[in-house]
């Protein structure tokens, strides 16, 4: 039965780039079970893909990161910058460094190919349709941005002394007055803000020795009361009315400032949304691997005992299995909101992935506090909640001591491995269970 997939409204086409056709066929095979209306196309090498992906004809593209003497990273710094073909970055690893590389050179997402799941490939094909289409709406923003500001005419002010001698029609529509007779004879000090106007200064005596003028973005003052920004140039030194003078070109940049630091916000919006886990909430992998490594090397700097928690949520196969996967995505949402009843905002909270989560945290009031806190929030949350299941947590900790430093993987490593210990045992003192008291 094929699942519903966010390209189903028409047919499309996804490019996958990988020097390995069992990869291929595997991936083929997931493709074709997520809609009748989506194909997969091919192309082994580094040149081929390379040609395909400009074409322009696919609606995403699966990127290899080993395509022989070349990675994907390098096809991705390769692309020029008005190609917005979603790509997605498939790696044989959860290698952090290629994946902050992918990231850098656009990469619209990221997957280890150990990974690769039918739910995992709809997910990061939907993911990369949206950002591509953001993408193309911003560049499309942008360029009818610059064709507005390319149209609009320059404002020009000859300057003498203190005293504007001259402004064009531009310069009293820009700053909101119904005639030059208000601007002709005042000062600019009366217009632009008091922190930016050294630097006109500056500029003009710079346009008097006949130097280059350079730009300078400034803060005016319309007559309404409304701040502006402009660009100035101070462009030419000669005379007016018999008097030395300057001639500046001013021109409006307040829309595409704010279009700039829209752009700016867009991005910084992207970066958080790309660490965190779409169904908890939590960060996810690539998110705790970068937070996580801040705030141990603030620990280290300070000498501080800091402590990585591993917790795999028991039986979500079962529930998956007997239940569905909705029941099983409604368990990872519970227990994440169990570990969040349980631990500071301060600490970092993380979905590794499936039924793994792993806790950055500063334990001061003991381990067996904290583990009796999480076998507690446990027991209340399935006391509370209606469902067929129990949930029920197994961990493992691991202890950074500032004398010892090592890096956050082998603390996870140290902290993966006592979970396991304890889950063979089947008992051990880092056990939070709703049957427990």
């Amino acid at each position: 039965m094929k699942t519903s997939s966010p390209l189903e409204s028409q047919s499309a086409r996804i490019l996958m780039i990988d020097d390995d056709e069992d990869d291929f066929f595997l991936v083929q095979e997931l493709v074709g079970q997520l809609s009748d209306r989506l194909a997969i196309c091919w192309e082994s090498t580094y040149e081929s893909g390379l040609s395909a992906i400009l074409t322009g004809e696919y609606v995403a593209c699966l990127l290899d990161q080993q395509l022989g003497a070349k990675t994907g990273v390098d096809l991705l710094n390769a692309l020029p910058e008005e190609v917005t073909t979603p790509v997605i970055l498939l790696t044989g690893s959860n290698a952090s460094d290629v994946d902050e590389a992918a990231s850098r050179a656009g990469a619209a997402d990221y997957i280890a190919k150990s990974d690769l799941t039918l739910k995992v490939l709809e997910r990061s094909l939907r993911y990369a349709r949206e950002r591509g289409r953001q993408i193309a709406q911003i560049r499309q923003s942008e360029m009818e941005l610059r064709q507005l500001i390319e149209g609009v005419s320059i404002g020009i002010i000859v300057r003498s002394g203190e005293k504007i001698r001259y402004v064009n029609p531009s310069v009293v529509a820009l700053l909101g007055y119904p005639s030059n007779e208000e601007l002709v004879g005042a000062s600019c000090s009366q217009f632009v803000d008091p922190l930016d106007y050294p630097r006109l200064e500056l500029q003009w005596k710079n346009a008097e020795q006949g130097q280059v003028g350079t730009l300078e973005e400034v803060r005016c003052r319309t007559k309404q009361g409304a701040e502006i920004r402009v660009e100035c140039e101070g462009h030419v030194w000669t005379t007016f009315g018999g008097e030395p003078a300057c001639i500046m070109s001013i021109r409006d940049i307040t829309e595409e400032t704010r279009v700039r630091l829209g752009l700016v916000e867009y991005a910084q919006q992207q970066e958080a949304s790309s660490l965190t886990d779409e169904l908890t909430g939590l960060y996810n992998r690539r998110g705790f691997l970068k937070i996580g490594a801040e705030h141990l090397s603030l620990a280290q700097r300070q000498g501080r005992t800091s402590h990585v928690l591993y917790l795999d949520l028991d039986g979500l196969k079962s529930i998956n299995d007997r239940y569905g996967h909705q029941e099983g995505d409604l368990a990872i949402a519970g227990a994440a909101l169990v570990l969040r009843t349980v631990f500071r905002t301060s600490d970092i909270l993380a979905r590794l992935g499936g039924d793994e989560f792993t806790v950055f945290a500063d334990v001061g009031e003991g381990l067996d506090r904290v583990v009796e806190r999480v076998r507690v929030a446990v027991r209340d949350y399935n006391n509370t909640v209606t469902s067929p299941h129990q949930l029920s947590f197994s961990i493992g900790i691991a202890a950074f001591d500032p004398k010892h430093p090592c890096s956050l993987e082998e603390l996870m490593a140290e902290a993966d491995k006592q979970l396991y210990e304890q889950k063979r045992a089947r008992k051990g003192r880092y056990s939070a269970s709703a049957h427990g008291s």
